[in-house]
């Protein structure tokens, strides 16, 4: 959640009360609930727009590509990785590493919803899981696996 409120202070200008600048507690304690909950709205919308954005990319694969579905997503997103991994592999610009990685992000967009999953909330709750995973060493191709 920290970088998370780092985040919103920058965009917002909004500093975090200090307890200093307060008289007493109680006026400390209501700004600081104040701050608190216009952060909260401002995470929201912030997490609003991605799923939204998810939707709006999966709507306009529906209507482009009204015959492709998860199977056919993944087999695109398979050589959209290939792509991304010669741009990694060979002296590339930036851009291009970008627009590979998006091309895979679109398509996993496509997939999700084709599922029926927000992909935010099944990113979000598979990190909590790899967090507390137990990590091997790496491999020769610098791959970790987890152990438990």
């Amino acid at each position: 959640m920290e970088h998370y409120e780092k985040q919103y202070i920058e965009e917002s200008g909004n500093e975090t009360p200090r307890a200093e600048n307060y008289k007493n507690c109680i006026a400390y304690d209501s700004a600081y609930i104040q701050w608190y909950k216009r952060f909260i709205d401002w995470l929201c919308k912030r997490l609003e727009k991605v799923e939204n954005f998810q939707l709006e990319i999966s709507d306009w694969q529906d209507e482009t590509f009204p015959k492709a579905n998860a199977l056919s997503k993944m087999s695109h997103l398979a050589k959209e990785i290939i792509e991304l991994n010669k741009t990694l592999v060979e002296p590339s610009s930036q851009m291009e590493i970008e627009e590979e990685l998006a091309d895979c992000q679109h398509l996993l967009f496509g997939i999700a919803s084709k599922c029926g999953i927000n992909l935010y909330e099944a990113t979000r709750q598979k990190f909590e899981i790899n967090k507390k995973r137990i990590w091997g060493k790496p491999d020769s191709n610098g791959v970790v696996e987890h152990i438990k």
